[in-house]
């Protein structure tokens, strides 16, 4: 199994946040809900993305990938001001606070001020980072912006028909497509991120793949950056420069990363797992030497972060992956083939 297919059968959408925003201007939508990874299609008409600093203007056909947990905007044009403000648990209320639920139809997944409205946006969202795996949220770019998404074009298709009827199971079928979308927004982003150093990107160089494909497929196993090495078919002191040139950490940095994302996925995955069964699974001699590193990257306990579901190590978990973020940070918008 190579690392992106082993990172892509980490999202697991449980519920999601899926509907369609119909809108008349003037709107802003102030998003505030910390959520992890959020998708913004747009279906007609235009839209602005601002966050620090940075503006995008979003097209019919363009498909967006937001990291949180930072605040940002999204604007029928730039600079105006928030009409809506979109909380943690996706409470949305007006700027002064008054409650907007009452916009949201939640038969047919539709919320917004106008429902003839010309700007149309498909918006799913992640609300955990369990739901989307650590290793894929620290691989991508603060946004990502996809134009031209002829290859979606199927899948939002299917959204669109299950979002317009109440039919069995249609929470479920719509987790799965929003998992599809991610996977197939994410395949396009391995292809076209060659300035950001990350895993994501650097699989493209023949033997840093082979060395992260051993890491994927055996965490467990006591890897030095000798073997890796050997694996990669090339001296140490080159992997060690080449890996560090293109992943942005060095390869046992890297390996910490991903066993301790590892960790964190299992335990939140299989209530049957013991501390000692995920630090084995990890490579970790003991549970209390994983126990000591898994405290220092996710900033609890793996008792702890298991019994808070995640969400007490979630914004842990952010402030973890700042050497990831470092590396993949700012904006990459690409056309879509």
């Amino acid at each position: 199994m190579d690392p992106l297919t082993a990172v892509l059968a980490g999202p697991r959408a449980r519920d999601a946040f899926l509907l369609q925003a119909l809108m008349s201007p003037p709107w802003s939508l102030r998003v505030e809900d910390e959520a992890p990874l959020t998708v913004v299609v747009v279906q007609r008409g235009s839209a602005w993305f601002t966050r620090a600093g940075t503006s995008l203007e979003l097209h019919p056909g363009d498909a967006l990938l937001i990291r949180g947990p930072e605040p940002y905007l999204v604007t029928d044009k730039a600079g105006t001001p928030p009409t809506a403000v979109i909380r943690p648990g996706q409470r949305c209320s007006g700027p002064g606070g008054e409650d907007l639920t009452d916009r949201l139809d939640s038969e047919l997944r539709t919320w917004g001020n106008d429902v003839d409205g010309p700007d149309a946006l498909l918006i799913g969202t992640y609300l955990t980072a369990s739901e989307v795996g650590r290793a894929l949220l620290t691989s991508l770019p603060m946004h990502y912006l996809l134009r031209n998404h002829r290859q979606l074009e199927p899948i939002i298709g299917l959204i669109l028909d299950e979002l317009a009827q109440s039919a069995p199971a249609r929470t479920t079928a719509l987790d799965r497509l929003l998992d599809l979308l991610l996977v197939r927004i994410v395949r396009q982003a391995q292809a076209d991120l060659p300035a950001h150093a990350n895993w994501l990107s650097a699989q493209n160089d023949p033997m840093i793949h082979r060395a992260l494909t051993a890491i994927h497929r055996r965490p467990a196993e006591a890897w030095t950056v000798e073997k890796l090495a050997r694996v990669g078919g090339t001296s140490r002191a080159n992997f060690a420069r080449r890996f560090s040139e293109q992943v942005g950490q060095s390869p046992m940095a890297y390996l910490s990363q991903h066993r301790l994302s590892l960790a964190a996925d299992l335990l939140l995955g299989d209530g049957r797992l013991t501390t000692a069964a995920v630090a084995a699974r990890t490579g970790y001699a003991t549970p209390y030497s994983f126990s000591h590193a898994f405290k220092a990257h996710h900033g609890v306990s793996p008792q702890i972060y298991r019994r808070g579901a995640g969400t007490v190590g979630q914004e842990a978990a952010g402030t973890s992956s700042v050497e990831g973020a470092r590396a993949t940070e700012g904006v990459t918008a690409v056309e879509g083939g």
